[in-house]
């Protein structure tokens, strides 16, 4: 999450393992929630984690990277080479 919050504030699309796009005002709260069951875990609490991923996950990331990954080319934007 951490690094999420990072590439949100550069201006990147950055994507929740379902799929779900954060944003400037979505990522803050999302960063809030890691730190607090992050907190919550390391006093003992029993938190139960996030529910497992599914297919209904799978297919919504993969669908939500193919958008943006088109909506790039069709703005001519091309990966740079690592």
């Amino acid at each position: 999450m951490p690094l999420a919050a990072r590439c949100v504030k550069l201006g990147a699309d950055v994507l929740a393992p379902t799929g779900k796009p954060f944003s400037e005002s979505s990522i803050g709260m999302a960063l809030a929630t890691r730190n607090l069951m992050d907190h919550l875990r390391s006093t003992g609490e029993a938190t139960g984690g996030p529910r497992p991923f599914g297919p209904r996950d799978r297919s919504q990331f993969l669908s939500a990277l193919d958008n943006i990954v088109t909506r790039l080319k069709r703005a001519g934007i091309e990966p740079e080479a690592f």
